[in-house]
C-alpha cells in the first residue's frame, strides 16, 4: 500500500498548468487569495521561473483526481551574516482539507528543505 500511496502523491515543482488543477483554490484554504486570471498566473509563473534558484514552489498532485492537494514554497535569502551565507524561508504550506493526516505536509516540507540544502543553505 505504501508504494501505491507514494505513486499517487509525488512532490514536484509547480507547473503552469497547475492553475487549472486547483492550485489557487488550495491557497484559498490557507489565507485570503483572490481569484487570479490566467494571464496574471502565467505572468507570475514566468517571473518566478526567472528566479528559480532563489524561489521554488512545490506541489503534490493527486493522480486519482488530477487536483493539486498540497503546496509550499521556499525562498533563499542571501545574507552578509553567517559568512555571506544563505537562509531558506519556507512559506505558504497548505494541504487540502480532504487530504490531511496523510503526511503530505511533511513531504512538502522535506522536499523544500532538500531543495534549500541543494542550493547551499545550511
Amino acid at each position: 500500500m505504501a508504494n501505491s500511496e507514494e505513486q499517487k502523491f509525488q512532490v514536484r515543482k509547480l507547473e503552469l498548468s497547475d492553475k487549472g488543477k486547483g492550485f489557487i483554490e488550495l491557497l484559498q484554504q490557507l489565507t485570503v487569495c483572490d481569484s487570479v486570471s490566467d494571464k496574471d498566473f502565467e505572468d507570475r509563473f514566468k517571473e518566478l521561473s526567472t528566479r528559480a534558484e532563489d524561489h521554488q514552489v512545490f506541489v503534490i498532485q493527486d493522480d486519482r483526481s488530477g487536483k493539486i492537494v498540497a503546496t509550499g514554497s521556499v525562498f533563499i535569502e542571501r545574507k552578509f551574516i553567517r559568512n555571506c551565507g544563505k537562509v531558506g524561508h519556507i512559506e505558504d504550506v497548505v494541504v487540502n482539507a480532504n487530504a490531511r493526516e496523510m503526511q503530505l505536509g511533511k513531504k512538502i516540507i522535506n522536499a523544500l528543505t532538500d531543495y534549500a540544502h541543494s542550493m547551499g543553505v545550511l
